[in-house]
């Protein structure tokens, strides 16, 4: 079943706020990226008589203090989803400074949304007297949680929408904020995804084959056997290119398109068909009114998962082709780790920091490409190369695909 295709527009990113576990700008990103150190640990023996590690392998990010970010009071009583969605938006806050609150609309895509809360604050009612009970935690067990603080930090108030559709959340969330452009509910529109690391939820995923058995899964590699849990959240400014030039912004990326598709699983297969993604892109193209060839970078959303990544390679190579002339292909999901809701938003950060210093990262250490997958342009080491359309994906096993199509911003020529 096809979604709703967001109509195309002169709508520009004019700004990116992120918090990850590789810095905290998109050139701290792409700078990782393109090292290619995944963010947890590698492999290592277990001491003698020790026990193997409970759950599978995570890449938290170590240290965050949102007071870094953000000097407000109440910060701490915030879940940490909140408190990273809260951290990505500061500097947008303060990029928007000037902007009525009342034209600046909320779309966060989360796929925990605050459920660690939901969990520690059931548990506190189960194992405390009653008049211990933090009742600030209460506050932030409800799902939209995280959007709504934004909301309440920073005062924009013209909507708060919270999308969840999995890892596939934030690129929902952004391509929903480009529908509310195009119809007019507001000038300008915060959009992205955060969700912070859920300990428990991996380890329930690790027993449906979901998350990764060791810190060795890469997307589309030999060896890979689930996705690495992480956290993150990154959030754009969309606007018109007019408004972004009329309050002094420099537009970082044309949003070329936007498409959706829920293709559910069938009896004959797990999850969606290649065919379903493959069509999904054939629709972007179409809505962008660019070939193939015009395409020069593809941000994968693979994971690591074994049949997952199988027919997102089957998808781009079906589309894209091969050799030289295919677009390069990048898997940030190799070096960040599943980050959820804040995965698409982080790929597509990473995109546009590779328009800007066309550069194009390379495979993560420790690569070894599963030569049974579809020839795809992985490159090896990061690649100088001007970029001028790029295509983020964004997939789950449940049958919610998204891909969002980025241009050079004007004056730069683009295709």
């Amino acid at each position: 079943m096809s979604g709703r295709q967001a109509t195309a527009g002169d709508w520009v990113v004019s700004g990116i706020g992120l918090v990850a576990a590789v810095g905290r700008t998109p050139q701290d990103l792409h700078l990782a990226l393109c090292r290619g150190l995944p963010c947890w640990p590698p492999d290592s023996p277990a001491p003698a008589g020790d026990t193997p590690p409970v759950g599978p392998p995570a890449a938290p990010i170590a240290g965050f203090n949102v007071r870094e970010h953000l000097d407000r009071r109440g910060l701490k009583d915030l879940s940490r989803t909140s408190q990273l969605a809260c951290a990505a938006a500061a500097p947008l806050a303060a990029a928007l400074d000037g902007t009525p609150s009342s034209e600046v609309g909320v779309v966060l895509g989360s796929c925990w949304g605050s459920l660690t809360t939901v969990v520690d604050f059931e548990w506190e009612t189960c194992t405390v007297p009653a008049r211990l009970v933090n009742p600030l935690l209460f506050a932030e067990t409800v799902p939209n949680v995280p959007a709504g603080q934004i909301s309440i930090q920073f005062g924009w108030s013209a909507f708060n929408l919270t999308v969840s559709s999995g890892p596939a959340s934030g690129l929902a969330a952004i391509r929903d904020g480009f529908d509310l452009l195009s119809s007019g509910r507001a000038p300008v529109v915060v959009a992205g995804g955060a969700d912070a690391i859920n300990t428990p939820a991996l380890r329930v995923l690790r027993v449906d084959g979901v998350t990764a058995a060791g810190p060795g899964s890469r997307p589309f590699g030999l060896a890979r056997s689930g996705a690495v849990g992480g956290e993150g959240a990154c959030l754009f400014i969309l606007e018109s290119a007019e408004r972004a030039r009329a309050r002094g912004a420099r537009p970082l990326a044309r949003l070329r398109g936007a498409a959706a598709r829920f293709a559910p699983p069938r009896e004959s297969a797990p999850g969606p068909r290649a065919e379903d993604l493959a069509e999904l892109l054939r629709d972007l193209l179409e809505q962008a009114a660019l070939d193939p060839r015009d395409v020069q970078l593809v941000a994968a959303s693979a994971c690591g998962s074994p049949e997952g990544d199988r027919l997102e390679a089957r998808a781009i190579h079906e589309v894209f082709g091969a050799g030289p002339e295919a677009p390069l292909v990048t898997a940030p999901k190799g070096v960040l780790g599943e980050t959820w809701g804040a995965s698409g938003p982080l790929a597509a950060a990473a995109v546009i920091e590779s328009m800007r210093a066309g550069r194009v990262p390379g495979q993560p250490r420790g690569f070894m490409p599963d030569p049974r997958l579809p020839p795809i342009n992985l490159p090896a080491e990061p690649l100088e190369r001007r970029v001028r359309n790029a295509v983020v994906l964004a997939r789950t096993e449940t049958g919610h695909l998204h891909a969002l199509l980025l241009s050079e911003p004007e004056g730069r020529d683009a295709a």
